[in-house]
């Protein structure tokens, strides 16, 4: 009798683990969803003609602008809920645009069940201890942007003055500031919506632009600050879930 009741003493203590542990397993159940960033570069017209009404602003000033190619840093990615901030990315990363328009992935992270509102991050300019955990494929990636003054936006093209042949230009800036963005509608996560999708779009239209509406000379230094509060309001961010770059 003393051998069955330890027999069955033992099976107990057995199965009251494993309630214990299923009931851990239950409390401890991850409780998270994921959010993709995309980018997506908006379209405008190859040329753009800088007129006020049917006449040229000035002599020998910018007929049109193309641009062939643009890049950004971005550091310190995150996601604010009514009462969380998740980190999506907190290292630098260098952003190219795809200039056809495609919808680029810049990265993939997780995040706790909730409903949030805004996004921030950095456009960052780089310096070379940002890059000291980076290996060097990594840091080559940044090459461009430690040239010099150090740079977090770059935009390559071509110039068109008064009729004549394009020129190739290359604008650096030196933005360094934190930007943040309210989503609207905010992105909720649950068990029954775990996965959602962020765009980051810059659109080219106004970049460079003047107060009056001309085009301004993205290699004339005295254009600097307009261009660069221009690409800083050009930016829109907002859920996508279809992933097609627009808004949802």
């Amino acid at each position: 009798m003393g051998k069955i009741f330890r027999v069955l003493f033992l099976l107990f203590l057995i199965w009251i683990a494993i309630v214990t542990f299923a009931c851990k397993e239950e409390i401890v159940a991850p409780q998270t969803g994921q959010i993709s960033l995309l980018t997506k570069y908006s379209l405008t017209p190859v040329l753009q003609l800088n007129r006020l009404g049917d006449i040229y602003a000035t002599p020998f000033t910018v007929d049109s602008i193309q641009v062939t190619r643009f890049r950004l840093v971005l550091k310190r990615i995150k996601f604010e809920s009514d009462n969380d901030s998740v980190e999506f990315r907190t290292a630098p990363i260098v952003v190219e645009y795809n200039i056809s328009g495609a919808v680029h992935e810049i990265d993939v992270s997780a995040v706790k069940f909730g409903t949030y509102r805004e996004v921030g991050f950095v456009i960052h300019r780089v310096n070379n201890y940002d890059l000291d955990n980076f290996t060097p494929a990594e840091r080559a990636l940044f090459a461009d942007f430690l040239a010099g003054e150090r740079y977090s936006m770059i935009v390559d093209g071509m110039v068109f003055k008064n009729g004549t042949g394009g020129q190739p230009f290359t604008y650096r800036s030196r933005v360094n500031e934190e930007q943040k963005y309210d989503l609207n509608p905010p992105l909720v996560i649950t068990s029954s919506n775990p996965n959602v999708t962020v765009t980051l779009r810059f659109s080219s239209k106004g970049w460079f632009l003047g107060l009056s509406g001309v085009l301004l000379d993205p290699t004339d230094s005295s254009n600097q600050d307009i261009i660069d509060q221009n690409l800083k309001a050009s930016i829109k961010v907002f859920r996508d879930n279809d992933r097609d770059g627009d808004e949802d």
